[in-house]
């Protein structure tokens, strides 16, 4: 009988059905494993967080039954035992147990606060009133700026365009509940767009500080502001990482419409990757990379 050679996701999708996993939530960790161990790899725990929270968000939609961590785990070790037969030792399986275990820790932390955060932070930004939220907007900038001033030379845009930047987040902080999925595109693209504009992610968190801030002074909704927190962080780290992966060498030589500064980025991507490099795909340096 011929032998068909299979990689991990097949082996794990294989090994997951012999032991009747429920797929639909299965499917979704697998999908984003490679991200959530690059977080552990990289000794990154903000950026483990931040996969996590996305993946809680997406499971809460798509998983239709109970999402049992430690059969990811079974399948996780059986598929690359059958992988690794040669090399693969008690080292290797208290390795990979090891990297699971820091998954699983932080995601079984955060997969109930999707139901408990949805509804109360829905209440809270429907209960706002137009004058509330332009408010909010409004405030929220004055708040920023006063407590870093720096903040003020990345906003040019008029009163009113701060308020409508503040009034949108706390849309999308409801929007991200219901729709993870294309938020998460939308969020990608905004950010995307943001290295254009030569945006410094350091004002992030302070903005969302800025932003919690004003809300709680005309909300006491305890639940709907934690709930609204966690959403605003989940919407400013994605915003934070594309920032960063994005604005490689290339594209911030682009930006800055610096001949000399892009012509020393492209040399040292492989020749063969170049033209993807410029316009933005594959390794950013052409060292490293899938």
């Amino acid at each position: 009988m011929m032998s068909v050679a299979m990689d991990f996701d097949s082996l794990a999708k294989m090994n997951a059905g012999i032991i009747g996993t429920d797929m639909s939530w299965f499917n979704l960790v697998l999908k984003n494993f490679d991200q959530l161990l690059a977080g552990v790899a990289n000794g990154s725990a903000a950026t483990l967080e931040s996969y996590c929270d996305v993946l809680a968000l997406q499971l809460s939609k798509e998983a239709r039954g109970k999402v049992n961590l430690n059969e990811f785990q079974t399948c996780l070790l059986s598929s690359t035992r059958s992988l690794l037969p040669e090399v693969w030792d008690a080292q290797h399986e208290a390795a990979w147990i090891a990297s699971w275990k820091c998954i699983a820790d932080q995601l079984q932390q955060v997969l109930p606060l999707p139901a408990k955060y949805e509804k109360a932070v829905t209440k809270l930004i429907a209960g706002l009133s137009t004058e509330q939220t332009k408010q909010i907007g409004s405030q929220s900038f004055t708040r920023l700026f006063k407590d870093h001033p720096k903040a003020e030379n990345y906003f040019k845009q008029s009163n009113a365009r701060l308020a409508f930047i503040v009034q949108k987040a706390l849309e999308m902080s409801v929007q991200i509940f219901r729709d993870p999925v294309r938020m998460v595109d939308e969020i990608t693209s905004l950010g995307l767009r943001h290295i254009m504009f030569q945006a410094s992610t350091k004002f992030f968190q302070p903005f969302v500080t800025s932003v919690m801030s004003e809300v709680q002074l005309v909300c006491n909704d305890e639940l709907g502001i934690d709930g609204l927190n966690w959403a605003m962080c989940i919407i400013g780290s994605i915003m934070v990482r594309t920032i960063q992966q994005g604005a490689t060498p290339i594209v911030k030589a682009v930006v800055r419409n610096d001949a000399k500064a892009l012509k020393k980025a492209v040399a040292l991507v492989p020749r063969g990757e170049r033209a993807k490099a410029v316009v933005g795909e594959g390794p950013p340096t052409g060292r490293g990379g899938r």
